[in-house]
């Protein structure tokens, strides 16, 4: 897997960052789950470039699950919709398919168009946003102070810890 990576970066990332990735990247995906509402599920996507050194055809992908925003309630609408229109659906309900082989309703034969027209009344997110509507909600549940349009310069610390 390092080998992968290292060839990724075409040798610009920090190698001690890339080894901590590796060692605890689990941890730190257990973590967040454990802090937020945040699920992730396994996908069967190839590597970006699985005839490299290291590369995979498959199985170490993963994808956060479908998000309810209204759970955040008024903040929902804080979070920006994405640059391109998606239906909210998983990667695994496309199926791997390239956008032109895309059925009708717009996401793979997995999906049913019902479901789909009934997670967007609903507004469920998916993908990206389904990632940043959990951690947001993660964050209100302990009480962090959020300040929007804030931009952040450095990560404060105190004891060894982020605060």
């Amino acid at each position: 897997m390092l080998e992968y990576l290292e060839s990724l970066s075409h040798g610009h990332a920090d190698r001690d960052l890339t080894l901590t990735y590796l060692d605890r990247g689990i941890e730190a995906i257990e973590y967040l789950e454990a802090q937020a509402p945040l699920r992730y599920e396994p996908i069967d996507y190839t590597d970006y470039h699985p005839e490299w050194a290291g590369g995979r055809p498959g199985g170490r992908s993963m994808e956060p699950s479908l998000f309810e925003s209204s759970t955040l309630g008024e903040l929902a609408e804080q979070v920006r919709a994405p640059a391109q229109s998606f239906p909210a659906v998983l990667l695994n309900e496309v199926r791997g398919r390239a956008r032109a082989s895309i059925g009708p309703s717009g996401v793979g034969p997995g999906v049913d168009p019902e479901e789909l027209a009934d997670r967007v009344r609903r507004g469920t997110w998916s993908l990206g946003r389904a990632l940043i509507g959990s951690l947001l909600n993660g964050c209100v549940d302990l009480g962090v102070t959020l300040q929007p349009n804030t931009r952040g310069r450095r990560l404060m610390q105190e004891g060894g810890r982020v605060t």
